[in-house]
Formats: C-alpha cells, structure tokens, sequence
C-alpha cells in the first residue's frame, strides 16, 4: 500500500467521503481546526467547505492530521506512544532512525489495515 492509499484508508475512517468523479475529500468535520464553523444540518457538512485533493491528506507527515485519527482509536483501543516503541492495539512497531510522526502513522496504516481485514 502506498502513502496515497494509506491516507485514503485514515480519511475513510475519519469519516470522509470521498468525491470520485472529482478526486476530492470531503470531511464532515476536521477536528484539528480550534475555530467555530457554521455546519448545514441537513448534509452534516461544513459550510466553509472541507475538501482536500486525493493527493494531499497530510496524515504522513503532519501531527494536526494524525493526532486526531490517534485519538479516535484510543476511545476503543490501548495505545502507548514510548521512545522506542509504538503500540496499537496489537500492533507494535519499534523503530530506529525514522521521524516519530512516520512510526506512528505506520503504526496507525497496519492498526487500521488489521482491523478491517478482521471486519471483511
């Protein structure tokens, strides 16, 4: 799986909706942003608009992005982010020379890949 197809698999668990015909994201709410948006009650979408290009979901390499999706596992699942060791749930990545933020999203992409596996 590459990084635009693991990005793809977090957004759709953030519950995006993804627009095919035009190659775009679109986010009910993006939990990372601190002001107040206006939210149309009938579609449940964000009147300013949330859309992102299928190429640039930042969950790879922007905290703002991953953080939210870490938090949303930890309501039904064990994490623990150590210095040498990240958990998931099962899963467990140990890591050398990489950027912290690439362990812990490699952490999240095998998490969510295992969990729907055991889903389908």
């Amino acid at each position: 799986m590459d990084t635009k197809q693991a990005n793809a698999m977090i957004a759709n668990f953030m519950d995006g909706v993804f627009h095919e015909g035009d190659d775009f994201w679109m986010f009910p709410v993006m939990p990372y942003v601190n002001d107040v948006y206006e939210i149309d009650p009938k579609t449940k979408l964000d009147l300013n608009d949330f859309e992102f290009d299928n190429g640039d979901l930042e969950y790879h390499k922007s905290w703002d992005w991953l953080m939210p999706v870490v938090l949303k596992i930890k309501d039904t699942h064990e994490i623990k982010l150590g210095m040498r060791t990240v958990i998931i749930g099962n899963v467990r990545i140990a890591f050398g020379k990489s950027p912290y933020i690439t362990v812990v999203w490699g952490a999240v992409v095998k998490f969510l890949s295992t969990k729907n596996r055991k889903e389908s």
